[in-house]
């Protein structure tokens, strides 16, 4: 089908009639801007609208596409143009019924994607605070199909003899996960396999957690906290510093720095009878930080070949 002539006999058939644009989009009725399209060769009337033109201009579907009117000499074309128009018009139909498919399919898919990942990776911080053993670095992540964790090194100036991870059930008796003769529990648990831990019932676990603690000449029981650290539950994320206003209240601020660097510390260093203790030794240099929380000071040593070479404190 020539597009540019079915446009220009439309054209003709409108200024038969004394019809304007407009007119001839209301009596369709359709747009105006699609009769401009027809009569510019750019697009071809659908079917209803080829009805309708065939009524308000008395002329068949068949003239429309041939794009001039049926004579002695063209009639043979009459019924193979009109049935080759409806092919197109059903291979278009075809086309879109399977655009739409896929793009239904990939909404779905997107959709099932996102509703099995959303939040579904977590890491939690895993602390244990005891009279005589301290775990401050230890991990926790789950994922859909794995876990992890581990207790981390304990704080301790003990020997561990043997380490109990088990939780307490409803019934409010002991359920043993893990125990071993080093001073760290480290695994990865993977879905449906539950060596260690029943995913299904993970929340409950945590919350439950335990250590029973072996030492030399002693024992302890330590219950382990999760704190959410991280979960894949934000789209974009956004740094927010912290601000901390010194000319507002200078007394605040600097008490409020002291505490956030009191709290690292006790996170970071080694905690004995009356601090933390934290030490980085060279070949042949030794650094010291210690705290001690009575006094509120901080003392850091240097030793070079076992010299000391600065002292400062805070």
């Amino acid at each position: 089908m020539d597009q540019d002539k079915i446009g220009k006999f439309i054209l003709e058939l409108r200024k038969s009639k004394n019809l304007t644009q407009e007119d001839l989009a209301q009596l369709i009725p359709i747009g105006r801007g699609a009769i401009s399209k027809w009569e510019r060769g750019i697009n071809i009337p659908d079917l209803s609208s080829l009805k309708r033109l065939e009524e308000i201009f008395d002329v068949s579907i068949s003239e429309i596409l041939c794009g001039e009117r049926i004579n002695k000499k063209n009639d043979k074309i009459d019924n193979v143009t009109l049935s080759l128009y409806k092919n197109n018009l059903k291979s278009r139909r075809i086309v879109k019924v399977l655009i739409i498919s896929i793009v239904i399919f990939i909404i779905f898919f997107l959709s099932y994607y996102f509703i099995n990942t959303y939040k579904t990776i977590k890491v939690y911080t895993v602390t244990g605070d005891g009279e005589l053993v301290d775990y401050i670095d230890g991990i926790f992540i789950k994922t859909n199909t794995k876990l992890y964790f581990s207790i981390g090194e304990p704080n301790t100036e003990f020997n561990i003899n043997k380490i109990v991870l088990y939780y307490i059930d409803e019934n409010a008796e002991k359920q043993l996960l893990f125990e071993t003769t080093d001073d760290n529990i480290t695994f990865i648990d993977y879905s449906g396999y539950e060596e260690y831990f029943d995913i299904s019932n993970i929340n409950y676990i945590v919350d439950n957690l335990y250590l029973d603690i072996s030492l030399e000449d002693d024992s302890e029981t330590i219950h382990l906290k999760f704190v959410e650290d991280y979960v894949n539950g934000i789209f974009f994320n956004k740094k927010s510093p912290i601000s901390i206003n010194l000319k507002e209240d200078d007394n605040f601020s600097e008490e409020y720095l002291n505490i956030k660097l009191i709290d690292k510390i006790k996170k970071k260093f080694q905690k004995n009878n009356d601090g933390y203790f934290f030490e980085i030794k060279n070949d042949e240099s030794v650094e010291t930080f210690y705290y001690m929380p009575d006094d509120k000071i901080i003392v850091y040593t240097y030793f070079k070949d076992n010299f000391l070479i600065e002292e400062f404190k805070y």
